[in-house]
């Protein structure tokens, strides 16, 4: 068995004394496991060994050199009275210097101190200590351990800073990394308060004083979130140029980038105005990656070249988080993107179902904006209508916020810088337009402060349209980055396009079952120069019946002389707004005809508000026009329309009348509503095609030519309009 002993020196002569005088000196059991500093015996029942002689023999000498351990000695009065080279180095003090001073002179530090405190014990108690404690004034971590004698004190100690460093260290990562899982694993945080904090906990870890998660929108760097001194110039929202910062080679990269120190490590980029101007000198940074695409930085920085290189666990940790980050944004913006989809879904449903409850223009423009606006996934929504003589769009619907536009202006003059945001492009361009950053993007520059007012953070305008007419725009904004994309952005494209349709169902259902009209009477001066053709017809051209037949055509059949048939066929080929033409009936008994007409702008938008255009006659190269609108519909905003459409049109009368009350007409209401769309159309073409006549003056093939559809199509549609119609004659007569 092997005993392990400390050596007890409280002995100043038996040190320093004169040779030759025998010096007792107790060897008492060494308690301390170390073979550094321990002297193995081999005599188990020994408790003391005496040693008599000369400190300089060789025995002596044999069991200190085999100690490494710092070692001095104190008497019963606290002076020292024996130091190892190790100790005068650790203590930077020499032997000569210390012995025979008390200890508490010697460094006055430690008179306070926990030193002082765990020495007495062991003198008191006559038992070993151990323990750790730092000492200021050497800046070092000793590890101690006392060994009293009734003489004094034997002390070993050792210089353990590294270790404790290194233990630190290794405390402060897995506190880091603990503080960082409880953050991204709670359930009471937020996204961005994740972020808030996650910034500090990575900042404070790698030891900088500036930290940012970005978004790169274009060529503009945008600090989304920041943690900073207080004193430093810099919040979230800013901007900078991307070229300017480290960032950008991040993003070029897509790889973590290390600066110790910026000028040494990529002298390349320290002349750019984010370190230079900026004063940055040492950086950290790591790419966050959304849909396969950077979407910005997780970075980490300083105005203070590093004395010490970031570690390879510190590089770990902003990569690990930086992925968190990533994936997280991914997360969110599928979880959002899939939300609103179904809100915009569940939207399309209601509105639909209020058109065919017969529900009003305004009750579906109100029940929009409501449920875009208790849904989470937007803040608020507008529908606005372009008023054309003033060239601004107004209010009709709002929901999520309150007179939106009463500090406003939005306008729909190409001229004016009014019009270049969303609204007033989708006005012009008749197209959905989204600023997918509203914080950043500059043709938004000057509604910023709505923006921050009402706290949003992207905003799309959505034209509500329908056969080339344009009722509105339907503006929706959200608190998140990038939120019309993808299948988001085409769902709420479509929908402007359903709300479209509905409004025009609903107002021609209005314009059936009301008997009020009001009639309008137009001139358009030189109608063939408006229309840029040259030449003018001789005789008067009549057109008594204009029929759509989808996809924005219309048919319009009309008489002429035969002189001017023939003229309407040569300017077919031409500018004129027809693009082919047939004759139909005789030719030896009049000049009937039928032209086709490609989404004319005036017939698009007085059908849509539920209106008609009751005849055209052109005569003398001007036009005169006839339209019957309902009641219900602004008929000021049609006669702006369509001067807008041809400047040269002069109004000639205005006045209110009533539907005819004849059979005919009353049976002609209730079948619009019952008939499906081809259904008339195919009736109201094959009347006035002339195909009820004996002989028919068009065959069905002719018909169906016209119509663009095949001949038992157009038997089918004729059918099922026929048998509707005698239903409701013979039900009406029957009762």
């Amino acid at each position: 068995m092997i005993w392990f002993f400390h050596v007890s020196l409280v002995n100043r002569r038996a040190l320093y004394g004169t040779p030759g005088v025998p010096v007792a000196n107790t060897l008492a059991r060494y308690t301390y496991a170390s073979a550094s500093t321990s002297v193995a015996m081999t005599e188990p029942s020994v408790s003391s060994y005496p040693f008599d002689g000369d400190p300089s023999s060789d025995e002596f000498a044999d069991v200190f050199e085999r100690i490494s351990d710092a070692i001095f000695a104190l008497d019963e009065e606290w002076r020292f009275t024996y130091l190892n080279e190790q100790a005068e180095e650790l203590l930077d003090r020499s032997a000569e210097e210390l012995v025979g001073e008390v200890v508490w002179d010697a460094f006055p530090a430690a008179a306070g101190s926990r030193f002082r405190e765990e020495y007495e014990r062991a003198m008191t108690t006559q038992e070993s200590v151990a323990f750790e404690e730092y000492y200021p004034p050497l800046d070092r971590w000793f590890e101690v351990r006392a060994y009293p004698s009734e003489s004094g004190l034997s002390v070993y100690f050792r210089d353990v800073s590294d270790r404790v460093e290194r233990e630190r260290e290794i405390e402060r990562r897995e506190r880091a990394l603990r503080r960082a899982y409880e953050i991204v694993g709670s359930t009471e945080f937020s996204f961005p308060q994740k972020i808030d904090a996650l910034l500090g906990v990575v900042r404070e870890a790698v030891g900088t004083d500036y930290a940012a998660l970005s978004h790169i929108v274009d060529e503009e760097y945008v600090f989304e979130y920041v943690d900073a001194p207080a004193d430093a110039d810099l919040e979230a929202g800013d901007t900078a140029s991307l070229e300017a910062t480290n960032c950008e080679r991040v993003v070029a990269t897509e790889e973590t980038l290390v600066l110790n120190d910026v000028a040494a490590d990529a002298p390349e980029l320290a002349d750019r105005a984010g370190n230079a101007e900026w004063g940055i000198s040492c950086y950290l940074g790591a790419p966050v990656i959304v849909d396969g695409e950077t979407y910005g930085t997780f970075c980490f920085y300083d105005l203070e070249a590093r004395t010490e290189d970031f570690s390879d666990w510190e590089v770990t940790f902003v990569d690990l988080l930086s992925n968190w980050v990533s994936n997280e944004l991914e997360r969110q913006r599928y979880v959002d993107r899939v939300a609103a989809v179904n809100d915009l879904n569940g939207i399309i449903r209601e509105i639909t179902d209020a058109a065919i409850s017969q529900s009003t223009r305004e009750e579906i423009e109100a029940v929009t904006c409501e449920r875009l606006a208790a849904t989470d996934s937007y803040r608020f929504a507008w529908i606005g209508e372009p008023h054309p003589p003033t060239q601004e769009v107004r209010a009709t619907a709002e929901a999520g916020v309150e007179d939106y536009l009463a500090d406003t202006a939005i306008s729909t003059d190409p001229e004016a810088d009014e019009s270049f945001g969303p609204t007033g492009r989708a006005v012009l361009t008749g197209e959905m337009q989204t600023v997918q950053n509203v914080r950043t993007d500059p043709v938004y520059e000057p509604w910023r402060d709505n923006a921050e007012r009402y706290d949003y953070r992207s905003a799309a305008a959505v034209p509500i349209a329908h056969e080339e007419t344009l009722y509105g725009v339907l503006n929706v904004y959200a608190d998140r980055t990038e939120a019309f994309e993808g299948e988001e952005g085409s769902v709420l494209a479509h929908l402007g396009e359903i709300l479209g349709h509905a409004i025009a169902a609903v107002e021609r259902k209005q314009a059936l079952m009301s008997d009020a009209l009001v009639e309008l009477e137009f001139r358009i001066g030189d109608v063939f120069g408006e229309w840029g053709v040259d030449g003018t017809p001789v005789g008067p051209i009549v057109v008594d019946e204009f029929v759509p037949v989808g996809d924005g055509e219309f048919l319009a059949y009309g008489t002429a002389d035969e002189s001017t048939v023939g003229v309407l066929e040569d300017l077919a080929e031409g500018a004129a707004p027809w693009n082919d033409i047939v004759r139909l009936g005789d030719p030896d008994e009049g000049g009937e005809f039928a032209l086709r007409l490609s989404e004319p702008p005036v017939l698009s938008m007085v059908a849509s508000r539920g209106g008609r255009i009751e005849q055209v006659v052109i005569e003398d190269g001007d036009l005169v026009g006839t339209v019957r609108l309902p009641q219900s519909v602004d008929a000021g905003q049609v006669l702006d329309y369509i001067g807008e459409t041809y400047p040269s049109t002069e109004l000639v009368s205005k006045q209110r009348t009533t539907r005819p009350t004849d059979t005919v007409q009353r049976v002609e209401s209730t079948l619009t509503g019952e008939l499906t769309e081809r259904q008339l159309t195919s009736l109201r073409a094959a009347y006035f095609t002339g195909y009820f006549e004996w002989p028919r003056d068009a065959t069905a093939e002719e018909l169906a030519e016209q119509l663009d559809v095949s001949s038992p199509t157009v038997h089918k549609h004729l059918r099922a309009a026929q048998s509707k119609l005698f239903g409701a004659l013979l039900g009406d007569a029957s009762g």
